[in-house]
């Protein structure tokens, strides 16, 4: 599963995925938060994975294609649910366990809420302008989706 790099060259189109690959996965990485591991360890690790499958998605926009804005949606879809699910859940589980195991969570890799609440609203105007160009039909607009260009 690719890590997220900040792309100085974006035309690096063969280390591109395409959206079959990336449907299949973000269907693995969700599989992550079945393993023995712990909730912070596992929600850093999908931050950066699911940071990469946006970067790749950004790259290879297509908006004349409507199967790839409507797989987009459903990848940017799962992917604004896993950061209200952070949001809400990261407070909780940093809360829970012993003293010395919440100061070793913080020490190994801290929450940043507002971190989390960046990339949601990432995702959710993104998803308001896969939104809006699906109900306007493809058209030939090489706009870059909105926010995405990190």
């Amino acid at each position: 599963v690719k890590q997220y790099r900040r792309q100085a060259d974006a035309t690096a189109t063969h280390l591109v995925r395409p959206l079959p690959v990336l449907c299949r996965t973000v269907a693995h990485l969700w599989t992550i938060l079945d393993r023995p591991c712990t909730w912070l360890q596992a929600y850093n690790f999908l931050l950066d994975r699911t940071r990469a499958v946006r970067q790749d998605l950004q790259l290879q926009h297509d908006p004349t294609n409507c199967p790839y804005l409507r797989t987009s949606i459903d990848l940017y879809q799962q992917i604004a649910r896993f950061h209200v699910l952070a949001g809400w859940r990261t407070p909780h589980a940093v809360g829970a366990g012993s003293e010395a195991e919440v100061r070793a969570l913080a020490r190994e890799a801290p929450f940043d809420a507002a971190l989390n609440r960046h990339h949601l609203n990432n995702c959710l105007i993104t998803l308001l302008d896969l939104y809006g160009r699906v109900r306007r039909g493809p058209s030939p607009d090489p706009t870059p989706l909105a926010h995405e260009a990190e």
